[in-house]
């Protein structure tokens, strides 16, 4: 009682993911050695409707960083990529934008 409900609440989710691997070349290749390989995720989503009245509009963004290590040009020597999250370079790189918004009094979404 007293306190009127903020209506931008809950319009913003925010999230944070890590992956890491430990990866070994014991064995043939250009050389043995280990690896630590990373990438961490964040991503924010924001809700057209609580945060400005915007009914229906959604706004994206993520952002990705990997640590860089290179197991596979600097152990293994093969011509495919041993993991899907090494990138042989640190570095950090927005993966997606968008907005999304009705049109057409809700008929019809662009994605922009």
């Amino acid at each position: 009682p007293g306190r009127a409900a903020d209506p931008a609440a809950g319009a913003l989710d925010l999230g944070l993911s890590y992956t890491a691997e430990i990866w070994a070349n014991a064995d043939g290749g250009i050389a043995r050695g280990v690896r630590y390989l990373d990438l961490l995720l964040a991503d924010a989503r924001l809700d057209g409707a609580r945060a400005v009245g915007w009914d229906g509009a959604t706004a994206y963004a993520s952002v990705y960083y990997a640590n860089g290590a290179s197991l596979t040009n600097d152990l293994v020597g093969d011509k495919q990529i041993v993991s899907n999250i090494e990138t042989g370079v640190r570095l950090v790189r927005l993966y997606q934008a968008w907005l999304e918004a009705p049109l057409l009094s809700g008929r019809a979404t662009l994605k922009a």
